[in-house]
Protein backbone atom coordinates (compact mmCIF):
# COMPACT_ATOMS: atom_id res chain seq x y z
CA UNK A 1 0.00 0.00 0.00
CA UNK A 2 1.55 3.54 -0.88
CA UNK A 3 0.32 6.48 1.25
CA UNK A 4 1.18 10.40 0.71
CA UNK A 5 1.71 12.30 3.82
CA UNK A 6 -0.70 15.80 4.13
CA UNK A 7 1.68 19.40 3.61
CA UNK A 8 2.61 19.25 7.20
CA UNK A 9 3.92 15.64 7.07
CA UNK A 10 1.67 13.94 9.17
CA UNK A 11 -0.08 10.60 8.08
CA UNK A 12 -2.67 8.97 9.90
CA UNK A 13 -2.97 5.45 10.55
CA UNK A 14 -6.26 3.81 11.29
CA UNK A 15 -6.79 -0.26 12.15
CA UNK A 16 -10.17 -1.71 13.28
CA UNK A 17 -11.36 -5.54 13.28
CA UNK A 18 -14.74 -6.41 11.82
CA UNK A 19 -16.49 -9.54 12.76
CA UNK A 20 -19.67 -11.63 11.57
CA UNK A 21 -20.13 -12.69 14.66
CA UNK A 22 -23.44 -11.48 16.13
CA UNK A 23 -23.06 -11.32 19.56
CA UNK A 24 -20.42 -9.40 22.01
CA UNK A 25 -16.53 -9.18 20.81
CA UNK A 26 -13.66 -8.19 23.19
CA UNK A 27 -10.59 -7.88 20.97
CA UNK A 28 -7.13 -6.57 22.93
CA UNK A 29 -4.84 -5.52 20.32
CA UNK A 30 -1.48 -5.65 22.20
CA UNK A 31 0.81 -4.68 19.24
CA UNK A 32 0.77 -2.65 15.95
CA UNK A 33 3.66 -2.95 13.59
CA UNK A 34 4.31 -0.35 10.24
CA UNK A 35 7.28 -0.23 8.28
CA UNK A 36 7.42 3.11 6.88
CA UNK A 37 9.55 3.67 4.04
CA UNK A 38 11.01 6.82 2.84
CA UNK A 39 10.48 8.31 -0.73
CA UNK A 40 12.89 7.02 -3.28
CA UNK A 41 15.12 9.85 -3.88
CA UNK A 42 15.50 12.29 -0.62
CA UNK A 43 13.54 15.79 -0.42
CA UNK A 44 16.84 17.80 -1.37
CA UNK A 45 20.17 16.77 -3.54
CA UNK A 46 22.71 17.74 -5.16
CA UNK A 47 24.37 16.22 -8.08
CA UNK A 48 27.80 17.19 -9.39
CA UNK A 49 28.82 17.35 -12.73
CA UNK A 50 32.71 16.98 -13.11
CA UNK A 51 33.53 19.39 -14.47
CA UNK A 52 30.55 21.81 -14.13
CA UNK A 53 28.30 23.37 -12.42
CA UNK A 54 26.60 21.62 -9.33
CA UNK A 55 22.36 20.88 -10.07
CA UNK A 56 20.69 21.35 -7.06
CA UNK A 57 17.19 19.33 -7.24
CA UNK A 58 14.29 19.33 -4.95
CA UNK A 59 11.05 17.65 -4.31
CA UNK A 60 7.88 18.91 -3.60
CA UNK A 61 5.98 22.35 -3.30
CA UNK A 62 8.80 23.90 -1.28
CA UNK A 63 11.10 27.21 -1.70
CA UNK A 64 14.93 26.71 -2.17
CA UNK A 65 16.30 29.19 -0.06
CA UNK A 66 20.63 29.70 0.82
CA UNK A 67 22.67 32.01 2.43
CA UNK A 68 26.86 31.62 2.81
CA UNK A 69 26.58 32.31 6.45
CA UNK A 70 24.36 29.68 8.82
CA UNK A 71 23.88 32.57 11.57
CA UNK A 72 22.47 35.10 8.77
CA UNK A 73 19.26 35.49 7.23
CA UNK A 74 17.76 32.83 4.77
CA UNK A 75 16.73 34.48 1.00
CA UNK A 76 14.71 32.52 -1.35
CA UNK A 77 16.22 31.62 -4.76
CA UNK A 78 14.80 32.87 -7.85
CA UNK A 79 14.05 29.96 -10.04
CA UNK A 80 13.70 30.09 -13.44
CA UNK A 81 13.74 26.62 -14.25
CA UNK A 82 14.36 23.21 -12.30
CA UNK A 83 16.48 21.74 -11.16
CA UNK A 84 18.62 24.91 -9.80
CA UNK A 85 22.19 25.09 -11.37
CA UNK A 86 24.88 26.72 -9.29
CA UNK A 87 28.27 27.27 -10.46
CA UNK A 88 30.94 25.56 -7.74
CA UNK A 89 33.35 28.45 -8.86
CA UNK A 90 30.65 30.39 -5.96
CA UNK A 91 31.61 31.15 -2.39
CA UNK A 92 29.90 28.47 -0.54
CA UNK A 93 26.92 28.49 0.09
CA UNK A 94 24.11 26.53 2.33
CA UNK A 95 20.85 25.46 0.96
CA UNK A 96 17.44 24.39 2.51
CA UNK A 97 13.95 24.26 1.33
CA UNK A 98 11.15 26.17 3.02
CA UNK A 99 7.28 25.38 2.99
CA UNK A 100 5.00 26.56 0.26
CA UNK A 101 6.51 28.53 -3.26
Amino acid sequence: MQATTAADGSLWLIFGTDSGFEGRSELYFTRLTAWIDTPEKPLLWIETGTPGPWRIVWNGNHTLQTTDDLAAKWNPVSITARPHIHEAAEPKRFWRLAPGR
